[in-house]
């Protein structure tokens, strides 16, 4: 339901209220406070979280060479709240913008990802494809060593990873 249908029934409800209705009275009242608690906690959430995250960006290399294609994604460390967020890696780079960013001075866990053909093909849909193979050790991924704590409303945050 959207908000202009929600306010279409609250207006009905308030006529037939008006009407002596007793039943739509009680309606009106729960649906009014409803509508009130839903906006209300709306607008503090946009208003908090607006000056609480932060976009990041940065530059993924391996022995000091950009990773070519990957994904950086970013957990929330240690029960903390939060979303998990991730950025594709082209070219040895990546941006998180504001809109999907990080909370400001909590605790992630980086996991990096990247890709590369093995050399081998197989057969997809009647085309050949090559197999790709993720080829970070584990602790820059499943079981990643890496941390960020941004706390900047932009925040620079580059990885030169070495296996």
């Amino acid at each position: 339901m959207t908000a202009a249908g929600a306010w279409e029934i609250a207006l009905e409800l308030a006529r037939q209220a008006r009407a002596g209705k007793p039943v739509a009275m009680a309606v009106m009242a729960l649906v009014a406070a409803m509508l009130l608690v839903t906006s209300m906690t709306i607008l503090s959430w946009m208003l908090a979280s607006r000056d609480a995250l932060c976009a990041v960006q940065g530059h993924v290399t391996i022995l000091g060479e950009p990773i070519a294609s990957g994904e950086v994604m970013f957990n929330p460390g240690d029960g903390a709240p939060g979303q998990r967020r991730s950025a594709l890696i082209a070219g040895g780079a990546y941006s998180l913008p504001l809109a999907r960013g990080l909370l400001r001075n909590q605790k992630y866990v980086v996991e990096i990802r990247a890709m590369r053909p093995t050399g081998r093909l197989y057969r997809s849909q009647g085309q050949e494809v090559d197999e790709l193979e993720q080829f970070l050790p584990s602790r820059f991924n499943t079981a990643s060593e890496l941390e960020a704590r941004p706390t900047s409303t932009r925040y620079q945050l580059d990885y030169d990873l070495s296996p």
